[in-house]
């Protein structure tokens, strides 16, 4: 079986490289993969290589990155089937038809949980304990399609959008090997989605995600943010001239009788060790490690040494 696999992401990549190395076993071979453009950014408008083109690339794989020209690459590799992951555009009618086989889709939920662009950063953010991989039949709907497969799993109080991206990556390969003979004969039945279950996540939610503010959120809500797009973005604050990443962060028990008041920040030795703590609307949060613009990656020790006085402390 011929398949083009379509995908823009680290998600996505790492589900490519997962395809690849099941291909010889399971019968099936990636023949071609369409992917985004490099992106540009910042100032020098930096181009910053695609990911699933690099993989496309080392394993000499056909690539499209332009969209007008998708169709008459699907028609001259004339693949049976196409595989989606976090693509990131808007696939048309047209293209969905051309291969005979169909589009499916490995979605990063338990659908029809968590339709959309972002379903692994909005369980983390929301903390749900659990979400799961949908292997489904693309329609022109988003996440509406047929179901083919599904697995659940837990999610850990720890789990960052990388390394949950990393477990659906492999699971969704997995179970979709598992069914993809079976799909190509048509011999596999589907299963219609209740779409009275439904629920939604959306891209524009990334920005609300990263606005979160000691001042406003719980300190459970901003570790939830922080963890639910690292290690691929991170959340910007700044305080006074100083600005910073919140790279790794922990809510934190109260400490005996201290009371910090939100967006006052205290160092505390504990057991010898020097930790630091920023008072929100509910709780205290613990910055476990930060990056300040322009500087290496530092523990909250460290960022006490170095900008103590101008973070009040």
């Amino acid at each position: 079986m011929k398949i083009v696999f379509f995908g823009s992401s680290q998600f996505a990549q790492k589900t490519l490289f997962h395809l690849l190395e099941k291909q010889e076993d399971e019968g099936y071979s990636i023949t071609g993969v369409v992917t985004k453009p490099d992106a540009s950014s910042g100032r020098g408008m930096t181009v910053t290589p695609n990911v699933v083109k690099q993989i496309a690339d080392k394993f000499q794989i056909p690539s499209c990155v332009n969209t007008p020209e998708i169709p008459s690459f699907l028609q001259n590799l004339n693949p049976d089937l196409c595989i989606v992951a976090s693509y990131g555009k808007i696939i048309s009618a047209k293209i969905l038809s051309i291969p005979p086989k169909g589009f499916l889709n490995i979605h990063g939920s338990y659908l029809p949980k968590l339709r959309g662009a972002i379903p692994m950063q909005k369980a983390i953010f929301d903390g749900l304990t659990e979400s799961g991989v949908s292997i489904i039949k693309m329609d022109e709907g988003m996440d509406t399609g047929d179901i083919l497969i599904q697995e659940k799993l837990s999610l850990q109080s720890e789990e960052t959008f990388g390394s949950l991206a990393d477990r659906i990556a492999e699971i969704g390969v997995r179970i979709l090997v598992t069914v993809i003979s079976a799909y190509g004969k048509g011999e596999l039945p589907l299963i219609k989605q209740n779409a009275s279950d439904a629920t939604y996540c959306y891209i524009k939610q990334i920005q609300e995600i990263k606005e979160v503010d000691w001042m406003t959120h719980r300190a459970i809500e901003i570790d939830r943010a922080v963890r639910s797009i690292a290690p691929f973005e991170y959340i910007t604050k700044s305080i006074g001239d100083i600005t910073f990443q919140l790279i790794s962060v922990r809510p934190s028990e109260q400490i005996l009788d201290l009371t910090i008041n939100p967006g006052e920040f205290r160092s505390i030795k504990q057991e010898g060790i020097r930790h630091l703590y920023v008072g929100c609307k509910d709780g205290m949060l613990e910055l476990l490690t930060v990056k300040p613009t322009g500087k290496r990656e530092m523990s909250g020790a460290e960022f006490v040494n170095g900008y103590g006085k101008k973070l009040g402390i």
